[in-house]
């Protein structure tokens, strides 16, 4: 019994030696795929700050110290890093370790007045050149300072002319989550050329346009400060209206008359130029921006005239009066 199943067994053998050989053959003859790109497989980086927290006053220092080590765990030297920061500055956009596997970078803190808690340091591993499937390691950095004022203001009316006065208010600011008051001091730039302080501040623009006005909001126990700015418009005031009137009202023949603008103008408004036109016809008289003619020695007999002014604004518009009649009895 013993034999046979030897006898059996021993062609099985074969048969599986032979099946194995044939597949052996087989894996042989296939070719290794290609790469892909570079790869981080196998490297490991460490990333601290010393130190973790820091002042924000904009010269603070501390120093990222960046570890890199192969998949054997030795040192991997020359290995290239971009380095970016959310806040603050750094000493460099990019180190590459050295024989050890260490490189470094300083961060310096942001300043007084940045609006941040904390700044976070992005490591970035370059392979080959390619960052695509490279995975950024971080640190963050504590920022510690005092509250930071949020100016706000509001502007009344909000369709200004020139020469209007703009009532601003900047009692909405606020610090530490409540109104500010007493406790700042308020800076107004008015975008003109002008100046102005206080929690609340009137300007009147000389020109139309937009301006850009700014207000300062600085915290007095601790120097922090904010900036706000809005656009406020000032619109081109409305176009003058031509009128006059002339002395003495009733006029006798060859008395001298003095005729004197009476226009209608806008604040911001001015006339540039006065034309006369007596008689339908007659030569005109430009005085300019003098709004009186005086007409000497007046008409020699007694008729009746027609006198029309034609006033042009600082802003090129025109307008011409009714005529007005004078008579000579």
């Amino acid at each position: 019994m013993r034999s046979m199943l030897r006898y059996v067994t021993v062609p099985r053998l074969w048969a599986l030696a032979l099946i194995v050989a044939a597949t052996g053959c087989t894996v042989q003859e296939q070719s290794a795929p290609a790469l892909s790109g570079p790869s981080e497989l196998g490297l490991s980086v460490t990333v601290s700050a010393a130190p973790q927290v820091l002042p924000r006053d904009g010269s603070s220092m501390s120093t990222i110290s960046i570890n890199a080590r192969n998949a054997s765990g030795a040192p991997k030297g020359n290995q290239r890093f971009l380095i970016e920061v959310s806040a603050g500055t750094l000493s460099a956009s990019e180190v590459n370790t050295d024989g050890n596997g260490n490189a470094s970078v300083v961060f310096v803190a942001p300043g007084l007045n940045d609006r941040v808690s904390t700044a976070t340091v992005y490591v970035i591993p370059v392979e080959s050149g390619d960052l695509a499937n490279s995975n950024s390691r971080t640190v963050r950095i504590g920022l510690a300072g005092p509250e930071i004022p949020v100016a706000d203001f509001t502007f009344d009316p909000p369709d200004a002319a020139v020469q209007d006065i703009v009532a601003f208010d900047a009692s909405t600011s606020t610090l530490n989550g409540s109104a500010c008051g007493g406790a700042c001091d308020y800076s107004w730039n008015f975008g003109d050329g002008s100046s102005g302080s206080g929690v609340g501040a009137g300007h009147a623009f000389g020109t139309a346009g937009v301006f850009n006005v700014t207000l300062t909001v600085t915290a007095r126990v601790s120097g922090t400060s904010a900036t706000v700015t809005k656009p406020v418009r000032i619109a081109v005031p409305a176009a003058p209206t031509a009128s006059f009137t002339f002395t003495p009202s009733s006029p006798t023949a060859g008395q001298t008359i003095i005729f004197s603008s009476t226009s209608v103008l806008a604040p911001g408004v001015s006339v540039v130029r006065h034309v006369w036109e007596l008689d339908n016809g007659s030569p005109s008289v430009d005085t300019g921006s003098t709004p009186s003619y005086t007409l000497t020695g007046g008409y020699g007999a007694a008729s009746t005239h027609q006198v029309t002014l034609t006033i042009t604004d600082n802003y090129g518009r025109t307008s011409r009066s009714a005529p007005v009649t004078v008579d000579i009895p």
